[in-house]
């Protein structure tokens, strides 16, 4: 449904499953202070659509400082000037490329009309990795100009090392097992989360232990190997535009050695096709093609993809209450996750045997 400006001083939104586009102004003074003239607005996930005098803009209410707003700003400009298949950000008279309005921040960006990407089609897939091996390379390209905007150098932009992500993942996930096992009422969640947490105890203690024993801490300090990362490599966030792919919403990239991202973009392929090893296998060909990869590259992807990522972030999510989500939402995505552990392990051998000289 549209919502038709013409006059009124505001535009409601009537869709109430919607909470997050219900705390946007679209009052005409706020387009008025943007510069726009706003004919249309149109509801898409959690953006609106704006049709204006200079064509259609989407309109992006962040809940982020400034500072993490000009971060972002700052990769993608530098990586657009390398690359321009990512999206960038509107600049207003002031030099920002935000405008705060009572109290918060608005992004406008032109839209690129475009579908999205589909990882079940192989090709779409491969051109996915393709692009992000692009993206990469224009950021290295960038990473000093970021550098001197940020006044900062890349080591101390970086992300904290995978050492310190499994070890706090380590302790958080005890402290909840010792909690939960408190509980004198334990409800679905508890009860199934107590049945497998010491799985992936292990899981998790195995995988610091490969890297402990791996060149991670030299292979960390190669500057060659940090690029701006994603971190958000879902299908809707590749947009196919005619015959070309662009990648867009950059709102929890970082500046991260490139196996974060090309890691995620594996599983968020085969995750949902039974952790199909030649999946695996074809995407990271494709990267490799645009940006080769090292042979101690390939066992950081193993690492990476045997450390239980998504149990532990569901496990997060529903104790910490990082997520407002229904219990009966939590209970379905712990189960399917679990379905899922068979395949992964399973793919975990036959990668291994698939690069078995790089192993051994």
């Amino acid at each position: 449904m549209k919502y038709k400006v013409r006059g009124e001083r505001m535009i409601r939104v009537r869709y109430p499953e919607k909470k997050y586009l219900s705390t946007y102004d679209l009052s005409l003074d706020f387009f008025d202070e943007l510069g726009l003239e706003v004919l249309d607005v149109t509801p898409l996930r959690k953006v609106f659509i704006l049709h204006t005098n200079e064509g259609k803009k989407i309109l992006k209410k962040m809940d982020l400082s400034k500072d993490r707003i000009d971060f972002i700003n700052i990769c993608l400009k530098n990586i657009y000037k390398e690359f321009p298949y990512v999206i960038s950000f509107r600049t207003f008279e002031d030099g920002n490329a935000y405008k705060k309005w009572k109290g918060d921040y608005y992004l406008v960006m032109d839209l690129i009309e475009g579908r999205e990407a589909t990882f079940t089609n192989p090709i779409e897939y491969e051109m996915s990795g393709r692009l992000l091996g692009k993206m990469h390379l224009a950021s290295q390209a960038g990473l000093i100009k970021i550098e001197e905007e940020l006044n900062c150098n890349k080591k101390e932009l970086m992300e904290e090392s995978l050492v310190k992500k499994f070890s706090d993942s380590l302790e958080d996930i005890k402290y909840i097992k010792k909690l939960v096992k408190s509980y004198r009422f334990k409800n679905e969640f508890d009860k199934e989360f107590l049945k497998v947490v010491d799985d992936y105890i292990n899981e998790i203690e195995r995988a610091a232990e490969l890297l402990s024993f791996s060149v991670y801490s030299s292979y960390r300090e190669n500057s060659k190997n940090i690029v701006v990362c994603h971190n958000d490599l879902a299908e809707h966030n590749f947009l196919i535009k005619d015959e070309d792919m662009y990648l867009i919403d950059f709102d929890y990239c970082s500046i991260d050695l490139r196996i974060m991202d090309l890691t995620d973009l594996i599983l968020k392929g085969i995750k949902n096709a039974a952790f199909d090893v030649d999946k695996a296998v074809n995407i990271i060909e494709a990267y490799n093609k645009v940006c080769p990869l090292e042979k101690e590259e390939y066992k950081f992807i193993y690492i990476l993809l045997s450390y239980p990522r998504d149990f532990y972030s569901i496990v997060r999510d529903y104790y910490h209450k990082q997520k407002d989500w229904d219990e009966e939402v939590f209970i379905s995505r712990l189960n399917n996750k679990l379905m899922n552990e068979e395949f992964r392990h399973e793919f975990l051998v036959k990668y291994k045997e698939k690069y078995k000289e790089l192993f051994y």
